[in-house]
């Protein structure tokens, strides 16, 4: 007989506008003979805990209550492999749809603002990057006169200093 070890599968109920967490709100999950009942925190994620028998995967039903939003419901494949279940969206998406929409991690609402995100530090980098680069400020003009007396110094080195000991001075 095999033991049976208890899965906890963890998602989040939100507001579908507002984007934010909806505390609270009853989670029902039903398959077979099951029947769990909980309720989200604070920051809208509910937990259940399932012993899935010999099953790899258990099909039932998800039923969200919440109050000011119409009730959620939608059948749910709950794997051993994936422990997180996503998001609950409650509210409309338009006004003409009232229906409920759940997202799963990689929906289009979510790579839109992930594209946002990235474009913005992307700019930012650049940006610090230019005013990193940017050239150094200008320096003060070199004094010609004492441009004149290095030249006059170099050039009195060469008038008494040999071809040969000037070549030996300049080797490494």
């Amino acid at each position: 007989m095999a033991k049976q070890t208890a899965i906890s599968y963890i998602g989040r109920v939100i507001d579908y506008r507002k984007q934010a967490p909806i505390s609270g709100a009853k989670v029902s999950f039903t398959a077979e003979n099951n029947s769990l009942v909980t309720y989200t925190d604070l920051e809208g994620i509910y937990r259940f805990i399932v012993k899935p028998g010999d099953k790899k995967v258990l099909q039932g039903q998800i039923v969200v209550d919440a109050k000011g939003y119409p009730e959620y419901s939608s059948l749910i494949r709950l794997s051993t492999e994936r422990k997180d279940l996503g998001d609950i969206r409650l509210g409309s998406r338009s006004k003409s749809s009232p229906s409920n929409y759940r997202s799963t991690s990689g929906s289009k609402e979510e790579n839109s603002n992930l594209t946002v995100v990235i474009a913005i530090i992307v700019i930012s980098f650049f940006t610090i990057l230019a005013i990193s680069l940017k050239s150094n400020p200008r320096r003060e003009p070199i004094n010609q006169q004492d441009d004149r007396e290095f030249l006059n110094r170099y050039q009195r080195y060469q008038n008494k200093v040999p071809d040969r000991q000037r070549l030996n001075d300049f080797t490494f």
